[in-house]
């Protein structure tokens, strides 16, 4: 997840893409960072919207691998 460090404009952007099961529930973001004059700084944070988001599935193996089970 994107994380500040110390200040506000001092920032871990975070991955573009869930990549373990700890993200699932969290949304993504890209920080837009708008540099104006004598120092001026802001920050926006961009929702990202995966092609195929990851997802939790829970059950049995073996119902879990059955054709009935499976999406499409």
């Amino acid at each position: 997840r994107p994380q500040r460090i110390g200040r506000d404009v001092v920032r871990y952007a975070g991955s573009p893409l869930k990549y373990s099961a700890s993200e699932i529930r969290y949304p993504k973001s890209a920080p837009l960072v708008d540099l104006g004059p004598k120092g001026d700084v802001s920050v926006e944070l961009v929702p990202l919207a995966p092609l195929h988001d990851m997802r939790e599935v829970k059950g049995p193996l073996a119902a879990l691998l059955s054709a009935q089970t499976l999406p499409g």
